[in-house]
């Protein structure tokens, strides 16, 4: 994928889009782009397979949204990340509709998580500068914001796997934000 995103790279710069000096940005764009295209389109394949399409994309967006303000945990290599995103997605997928959990629970515990995450998320503010920090801290705000009215349509209009969806999601984020906390806390004692 590094490949295909530096060729792609080279082409809008022989072609005078963009300047020397964007390189790095496009081709860090091109190659995440690629693969989350490539991430997206497995688990859709395996979604449909399942029946289980809507489940996905819903799962999906929840995810991405937070996953791009939330800090989680991050693997060293592509594949590994694509293996677990893929397995974390899918494993959600079968869940749906077969693990039997009042819809009242289902909500009670993706508000706890996605409080847990809102207050871990915030403890690795001290990365970033003042502004970027204001600036991912009201993006959080605004994704929970949109999880719970999403857990709360859900949870009304009686869709029970969509709400398990959003409950799995919720789960795998704080579970993800927590390996990350203690992935960082051990660096530290190190």
């Amino acid at each position: 994928m590094e490949w295909v995103a530096k060729r792609l790279t080279n082409y809008i710069l022989a072609k005078e889009i963009i300047t020397e000096a964007d390189r790095a940005a496009y081709e860090y764009g091109f190659q995440t782009g690629i693969e989350q295209t490539l991430c997206i389109i497995v688990t859709l394949t395996f979604a449909a397979c399942m029946n289980r399409v809507w489940e996905c994309m819903l799962l999906l967006v929840v995810f991405f949204l937070q996953r791009a303000y939330v800090k989680g945990i991050h693997m060293k290599q592509y594949w590994s990340c694509f293996l677990l995103s893929c397995s974390v997605v899918i494993a959600g997928l079968y869940g749906s509709g077969r693990v039997e959990i009042p819809e009242s629970a289902e909500l009670i515990v993706t508000l706890i998580c996605l409080g847990a995450v809102q207050i871990a998320a915030g403890r690795f503010a001290d990365d970033e500068d003042e502004a970027a920090s204001c600036f991912f801290n009201k993006q959080r705000k605004r994704i929970a914001c949109l999880v719970v009215l999403t857990a709360f349509v859900l949870y009304v209009v009686g869709w029970k796997n969509g709400l398990f969806v959003v409950c799995y999601t919720e789960l795998v984020m704080f579970v993800s934000t927590l390996a990350q906390l203690g992935k960082e806390k051990l660096k530290i004692i190190k």
